[in-house]
């Protein structure tokens, strides 16, 4: 399915390793949230369809793999936001886009908050993929707000 193939891209993907830092048996979703040592399935029902899979840390942060239109369909992103709402990374795992902006545009979110999103801007000749990079963000930070309030 769309996460074993997330999962592996993750694994086998050389940007994802090299920001991992080639530490041995961290998860993959340190890539997005350095910090925490477990991550926690939990239900991604209700949240925005984009979400894929929603996990908890043992931070209080959460982990969203969301499944983002740029120019093309399903690329793959995680985005981890920490217990105060702001964007701890986020990284591109699987991709169909050709000019690879998505690779590197995670990057921009670290530190941004669901107020400060909008501030992010896209790429220009990249802008689909960067619009489509933003709104997945977005929509795990909005989860993130709903997932606080259950």
């Amino acid at each position: 399915t769309v996460a074993a193939v997330s999962f592996a891209a993750l694994f086998l993907g050389s940007t994802v390793s090299d920001r991992m830092g080639g530490e041995g048996e961290r998860s993959p979703f340190n890539a997005v949230m350095p910090e925490a040592a477990e991550f926690v399935p939990l239900s991604a029902e209700g949240l925005d369809e984009i979400i894929a899979e929603v996990y908890r840390s043992d931070t209080g942060g959460y982990v969203f793999s969301l499944d983002a239109t740029g120019y093309y369909p399903h690329m793959m992103l995680l985005c981890g936001v920490d217990a105060d709402g702001k964007v701890t990374g986020a990284v591109c795992t699987e991709s169909s886009e050709s000019l690879g902006r998505e690779l590197t545009y995670g990057e921009s979110f670290t530190g941004v908050t669901a107020e400060t999103v909008d501030d992010v801007p896209v790429i220009t000749g990249a802008t689909k993929t960067t619009k489509g990079y933003k709104k997945a963000v977005k929509a795990a930070l909005e989860a993130f707000g709903i997932l606080k309030g259950r």
